[in-house]
């Protein structure tokens, strides 16, 4: 790997996404992702335009907006991802990957009229409303007022939308469920991700999806209102990051959290029977959407060691970057768990244990990541302000 000079004002302000104590600059946070966003787009637009010929030509033009204009909520999202993963791999169908940033950037008012067909059936959303599962769509849209047409085996079903005070309002489609105490969070079925995003399952645990629900919705809302009250730092750490919960069952006591890199602001998630845990779960899930959003900034690791090292987290050795993820994750639920215990020593007491074995195993991270030359200055960045703020 070719060593790269990174702007040292870039390393300084990767440093935010380090963990919340670091400070923390909206205005940077909605650049990368608008500019990444952009780059992939226009990338994408160059490498499928001739795989599109057959489409709708009005698709193309409505996934060309004025970029500036185009809040962070459009592009934060899977739609994107799955642009840059068929980049990357040439995984994906060019023309449902059009129509679904086409979707995200009409709801955030872009105006346009278009229709797409779908590789496969699917189960779209716009804005906080789930569509119905279809294999083509069609959109007309001035950005105030929305007519969207979706069909599947010769049926057709119409959606008239209307914006109001910034969100879209309609009464046809199922309103995905909000998270109590969180005006951006909400749950997502696992059917609107089915054919999008494999769910891996290498522990076996999931056993499967229960269908969202407000008394779902109340079990991380109650996580997010402890984080609120007795670790608002890390409160406002995730709900800035993630946007949708896929929520999953597991099998007796266990839980299960996990992320898609091309996945922004959607994670996995069980429940469990004490808040502390979902809240950990939210926590650890979002410190991996930051870390995927430090790599659109550059590599993390130099490629110079090559050493594998034991991570407590897997139970097995593991390459720097691997070590890296674990170690942010890790890192931060800690002080999330010393804070709540701070802030309630009496309630949070059956955390002693539980706080005395990740502070071991965060040590054992540690170690490979200190001074180490294999890290890039981004992935110094990221592991630096951490390890200050556990030993201060």
């Amino acid at each position: 790997m070719t060593a790269v000079e990174f702007p040292s004002e870039l390393v300084t302000r990767a440093r935010q996404l380090s963990l919340p104590s670091a400070g923390f600059d909206e205005s940077f946070f909605d650049a990368v992702i608008r500019l990444h966003a952009e780059e992939i787009v226009a990338a994408f637009v160059d490498d499928f335009s001739d795989r599109l010929d057959g489409a709708d030509r009005r698709l193309l033009e409505a996934i060309r907006p004025p970029w500036d204009a185009v809040p962070t909520r459009a592009v934060w999202d899977p739609a994107i991802g799955a642009a840059e993963r068929l980049l990357e791999s040439g995984e994906g169908d060019p023309e449902t990957v059009a129509a679904l940033i086409g979707l995200r950037l009409a709801e955030a008012g872009s105006p346009g009229t278009w229709s797409a067909s779908f590789s496969q059936e699917l189960t779209p959303r716009f804005g906080r409303w789930l569509l119905s599962r279809c294999d083509r769509i069609e959109i007309e849209s001035d950005g105030r007022s929305a007519r969207i047409e979706t069909g599947i085996d010769g049926r057709t079903t119409t959606f008239t939308l209307t914006a109001l005070d910034g969100a879209w309002a309609t009464d046809a489609a199922d309103e995905l469920v909000p998270i109590p105490g969180s005006s951006a969070l909400r749950l997502l079925p696992e059917s609107a991700v089915r054919e999008q995003l494999a769910i891996e399952d290498e522990f076996h645990s999931v056993v499967g999806f229960p269908g969202p629900s407000a008394e779902l919705a109340g079990v991380f809302g109650d996580a997010m209102s402890l984080m609120k009250a007795s670790a608002p730092d890390y409160h406002a750490w995730v709900a800035r990051i993630l946007r949708a919960l896929v929520p999953c069952e597991c099998e007796g006591s266990r839980t299960r959290s996990s992320s898609w890199r091309e996945a922004p602001g959607v994670i996995l998630i069980s429940t469990a029977p004490w808040s502390p845990e979902v809240a950990e779960m939210l926590v650890h899930e979002s410190c991996h959407q930051y870390l995927y959003l430090a790599k659109r900034l550059g590599d993390l690791v130099t490629g110079t060691d090559r050493e594998l090292y034991y991570s407590p987290a897997v139970d097995r050795p593991r390459p720097l970057d691997r070590v890296l993820l674990a170690y942010h994750a890790f890192g931060n639920v800690l002080l999330l768990y010393e804070e709540l215990r701070r802030n309630d020593a009496a309630a949070m007491r059956p955390l002693d244990d539980t706080i005395a074995k990740m502070r071991a195993d965060v040590d054992v991270l540690e170690a490979p990541l200190r001074e180490n030359e294999g890290l890039s200055p981004i992935g110094r960045a990221l592991a630096e302000p951490l390890i200050e703020c556990l030993h201060a």
